[in-house]
């Protein structure tokens, strides 16, 4: 029963955190062209990445009991579902390796603990001063700068 319950904590704050990731990069369309037409829609397609990657995760947590490696996520049709930011298909899992450009312009690590008990996720961009993204079985995504850089403000997003 405990178990349950954690599984449900999990799940229920995945799609909390796929709401607020949805709203905001609703609130962020209108601001495209202030930002330049590229850079938005990478950062918005590393952000959708990051919740896939979370959702293909609950669904392999849910119909294994535990976590998956990023080959075992693909094999296992996890992504399949999956939409991207403009509806499109989110990857087609034949060309998805986690080194070499699952998500372009990112290098994506995913590492699952022994067991499957936990995983964690970080999307770096291969740029010298651009965000990254992390997160972890928690479901919660953060955006970071490396130190000494200056992180956009809110309105030039």
């Amino acid at each position: 029963m405990r178990k349950d319950i954690r599984e449900r904590r999990i799940l229920l704050i995945a799609l909390s955190a796929a709401v607020v990731l949805m709203i905001s990069a609703a609130q962020g369309f209108p601001q495209q062209a202030a930002q330049g037409a590229e850079e938005q829609p990478k950062r918005v397609r590393a952000v959708w990445a990051m919740r896939a990657i979370n959702t293909a995760e609950m669904s392999f947590h849910r119909a294994n009991g535990r976590f998956g490696s990023f080959s075992e996520l693909v094999s296992s049709s996890q992504f399949a579902s999956l939409k991207g930011p403009w509806g499109e298909p989110f990857a087609n899992a034949d060309a998805m390796k986690p080194e070499e450009g699952a998500v372009p312009g990112y290098k994506l690590r995913l590492v699952v603990a022994s067991g499957g008990v936990s995983y964690s996720v970080r999307l770096l961009d291969v740029g010298s001063c651009e965000a990254s993204f992390f997160s972890d079985d928690v479901g919660v995504i953060f955006e970071a700068h490396p130190i000494g850089c200056e992180a956009p403000t809110k309105a030039s997003r």
